[in-house]
């Protein structure tokens, strides 16, 4: 067994991404094969999730950079990435951008 689980449900709440999992859980349609492949890819994107919530709650150094260095030509200086980690943080609080409709 994965220390971390492919997939966690919570009957009050259930997360609509996880019902084609459930669903090759059933009888008529368990194919042990499919289902490790989707525990798989769902473990990944389970860890991907994660890091990104930490990184929008606390950005790291290498997150920033990743970011900065596609838009600014100059060094990377500790002032110039503690500005960018700082734009980062307002940039994340604003994320995901409301859509405007006509």
């Amino acid at each position: 067994m994965d220390e971390k689980p492919y997939l966690e449900l919570d009957l009050e709440n259930i997360d609509e991404h996880a019902i084609p999992t459930i669903a090759k859980l059933t009888k008529q349609d368990f194919d042990l094969e499919s289902l490790l492949a989707s525990a798989e890819g769902l473990k990944y994107i389970q860890a991907f999730k994660r890091i990104l919530n930490t990184q929008f709650k606390e950005p790291t150094e290498d997150f920033v950079r990743v970011f900065a260095s596609r838009e600014f030509d100059g060094k990377l200086t500790a002032s110039m990435l503690d500005q960018f980690t700082k734009i980062a943080v307002t940039a994340l609080s604003q994320y995901p951008p409301k859509v405007k409709r006509c």
